[in-house]
């Protein structure tokens, strides 16, 4: 039995890329070939990463434990095929430590919900028409 993994069709150019992105991120003061110091990457404290992450609302089957004295909640939405979709944004960076080695700042820096909320366009009999709703904002 073997196992043959996927490698990557990597042009010379995306090679390139590669290398300039490595160097880029490496102390210059490293470089010189004087004292024979090897090269060392930047500590990169001013460097914030941001990704975003699509979730669903809700998932068609859920599981949870309940005592035998709780109901299962009410879960509703309009059609079970087409359930909407939020996207979150996060930033991260690198944590600061002081001097005695304590934790200043843990890196996280927030998430946000990319939502806003819109009134109602018509009342129903859950609900009237003067409520706001929270809906995902169309990107």
């Amino acid at each position: 039995r073997i196992t043959s993994e996927l490698k990557p069709a990597l042009t010379a150019a995306n090679e390139r890329a590669r290398v300039e992105y490595a160097l880029k991120h490496l102390e210059p003061c490293s470089l010189t070939s004087l004292g024979g110091i090897k090269p060392t990457f930047r500590a990169d404290m001013d460097l914030v990463h941001i990704d975003e992450k699509w979730f669903y609302r809700t998932r068609k089957t859920q599981n949870m434990y309940l005592s035998h004295r709780e109901n299962a909640p009410h879960r509703e939405c309009k059609h079970k095929n087409h359930i909407q979709k939020i996207m979150f944004l996060s930033a991260m960076a690198r944590p600061r430590y002081a001097a005695q080695g304590n934790c200043v700042f843990d890196g996280k820096i927030g998430v946000w919900a990319y939502t806003e909320m819109v009134q109602a366009q018509k009342k129903s009999q859950n609900s009237s028409a003067l409520v706001f709703v929270t809906t995902p904002t169309l990107c």
